[in-house]
């Protein structure tokens, strides 16, 4: 046996590892793709949740009190807890799940979700103009 032909039979009998591992890299790969896009549209879900629960608040709780001696701190965060009490009903628990295993605290991204689209819509509605500017940090 010459030199060529034991190079040729150690790559034969290595070929079936070097194949499970790049299988098995393949695969880790594409659902570490396929978790990014589940999260991406989780995030996606769950934020146009914010969005409306915090519209909706604002229309038929916030907006009526604004202004008034009604309007306190207690009044503020009936209005917080509704809104987001809102969010977590439309949520289904698999997006709550993958947020909370992606973002850790999901209870903490909320609150500040809720306070991000709160500061929006005051600083310039939420509708189409205000959705825009947050998406491109206007």
């Amino acid at each position: 046996m010459n030199i060529l032909q034991a190079a040729q039979a150690a790559l034969y009998a290595a070929a079936p590892l070097i194949l499970a591992y790049a299988v098995r890299a393949l695969g880790a790969y594409l659902a570490a793709r396929a978790r990014g896009e589940q999260t991406r549209r989780a995030l996606a879900l769950a934020a146009d949740a914010v969005q409306a629960s915090v519209a909706q608040t604002a229309q038929t709780c916030v907006d009526a009190l604004k202004g008034t001696p009604s309007w306190d701190a207690h009044a503020h965060k009936r209005a917080f807890e509704q809104a987001k009490a809102q969010v977590e009903n439309s949520l289904g628990k698999d997006v709550k799940n993958i947020l909370t295993e992606e973002l850790g605290d999901f209870d903490a991204w909320l609150t500040a979700k809720i306070e991000q689209y709160v500061r929006l819509d005051r600083n310039q509605g939420i509708g189409d103009k205000g959705q825009n500017a947050l998406i491109s940090g206007a």
